[in-house]
């Protein structure tokens, strides 16, 4: 679910006792809802975590994602 993960990851990253966390996100969960979904999540997280200094990676697994799918992400 879409939502729920972008309140996840403003929650985790903005109450962060740590100065800087570096945070690692398994896109399984949307290998149903590839295309434009995918991307429109992607395009959110993406206004999200610039408010912290933490970092955030989105791990594909590419036997999961096509190629279209990944060339957008990119």
């Amino acid at each position: 679910d879409q939502e729920e993960m972008l309140g996840i990851l403003d929650d985790v990253l903005g109450v962060s006792a740590s100065p800087r966390i570096r945070m690692i996100i398994d896109m399984g969960w949307a290998a149903q809802e590839q295309g434009t979904d995918v991307i429109e999540y992607e395009a959110r997280a993406n206004r999200v975590q610039p408010k912290f200094e933490h970092i955030a990676i989105c791990v594909y697994d590419t036997a999961k994602f096509g190629a279209d799918v990944m060339i957008d992400v990119l």
